[in-house]
């Protein structure tokens, strides 16, 4: 198992930190922590790195900010009330695209964003978020694309981005879970199995949630869980849904070959974050060999950022790694190869073509990727075998 570096005061203070609710022995280690000297710019970017600086303002204010440079407490009390007034705009957005959708008979579910801030956090302002996921049935996506497209968003995609605000909303499928490359999720989401939730006084739709964890633990896995906002997510929503069907959850995530994806973020928040995991999960994580080398890998990432590479070719790796099943693995490569082939934005950036030349981007594209990525992938492979 790969061994994980010992954490400084700085990343220690920050696993202290992230979470919306302190215990006295939290409280108190934050302090001791605190008096025995932080570097405080080390801290903050660290806290920015992995999109938790808001949890940080909030722990550190709960218990008075003693010892808190006032420069630093002046930083993120400015972001703080920056990211809360976008957060209110964005969520105002979403209630004004859910009742747009809704007029024209298109059902549109939300997904993270200011719903998870505010089922998980209780405040959609203690969490970043920069877009806005939809859930939208497959004979309505087009719909829905039309329908934003009017309202002045340009699409790439299923990515629409609203010009000015930098706003970004993203529709996926409603036939499976958000971020599930398993294919076995189709016709997931029926409307009995939907829930609803206060946003801003208003009850919107939310998936239920034993989905809602599953979904976050595969948003979380298809990023290698590079950022502590992932694993916050899991250990805040899972603290404020007591009534999780473990057995159901466990039973589902084997079925579409996620158990090991679920696990992951599991064991991650009980790690870092000291969340109670139920011994049926921890039972299951037992019997996957590979489960620990992969939290201690994205403990790392974490603790450490920055200090480790963590590019396109570290990462394909270790998405292979967290499939179980053969047949995800082939998904998987047939994925990789697709985009190997498909030219992108960055082609008509890099090599600017006339419109009649355009299918020229079909042969630059698999060279470019060749020569970008090619050589890391020869080194990747490399380190692996020694």
């Amino acid at each position: 198992m790969p061994e994980v570096p010992p954490q400084s005061r700085e990343a220690e203070l920050l696993l202290c930190c992230a979470r919306t609710h302190l215990e006295p022995d939290g409280v108190d280690r934050i302090t001791a922590l605190i008096a025995e000297g932080i570097h405080w710019p080390r801290l903050m970017a660290l806290a920015h790195s992995n999109g938790v600086a808001l949890l940080l303002y909030r722990s550190l204010t709960a218990i008075g900010a003693h010892g808190v440079p006032e420069a630093t407490l002046r930083e993120l009390t400015a972001h703080y009330r920056g990211n809360m007034l976008r957060s209110l705009l964005m969520a105002a957005e979403l209630l004004r695209l859910l009742e747009l959708f809704a007029a024209h008979a298109v059902r549109a579910v939300p997904f993270k964003g200011p719903v998870l801030a505010a089922v998980a956090y209780g405040d959609i302002g203690l969490r970043e978020f920069c877009d806005l996921d939809l859930l939208v049935r497959r004979r309505e996506l087009k719909r829905a694309r039309r329908l934003l497209r009017e309202q002045g968003f340009d699409a790439y995609r299923w990515n629409l981005e609203q010009p000015g605000s930098g706003l970004t909303v993203e529709l996926h499928r409603w036939e499976g879970l958000p971020f599930d490359t398993s294919g076995e999720s189709k016709g997931l989401h029926k409307p009995g199995q939907l829930v609803t939730v206060p946003l801003l006084d208003v009850a919107v739709p939310s998936l239920g949630p034993e989905e809602t964890l599953l979904a976050l633990c595969l948003h979380g896995s298809k990023h290698c869980w590079d950022r502590l906002l992932g694993v916050c997510d899991v250990a805040q929503f899972v603290s404020a849904q007591p009534r999780i069907d473990w057995p159901a959850i466990l039973a589902t995530a084997g079925r579409r070959g996620s158990r090991r994806r679920l696990l992951w973020g599991l064991l991650l928040a009980r790690d870092l974050l000291g969340l109670a995991v139920p011994e049926q999960v921890l039972a299951a994580a037992a019997h996957d060999p590979r489960l620990n080398a992969l939290v201690a890998e994205a403990r790392r990432r974490i603790l450490c950022a920055g200090d480790d590479p963590f590019g396109h070719v570290e990462r394909w790796a270790t998405q292979r790694r967290m499939l179980e099943r053969r047949r995800d693995r082939l998904r998987f490569y047939l994925h990789l190869l697709c985009e190997g082939l498909r030219p992108n934005r960055t082609d008509r950036v890099a090599v600017p073509l006339p419109g009649g030349l355009h299918w020229l981007y079909y042969l630059i594209h698999p060279i470019r990727v060749a020569a970008t990525y090619g050589p890391r992938a020869v080194r990747h492979a490399l380190r692996r075998r020694s």
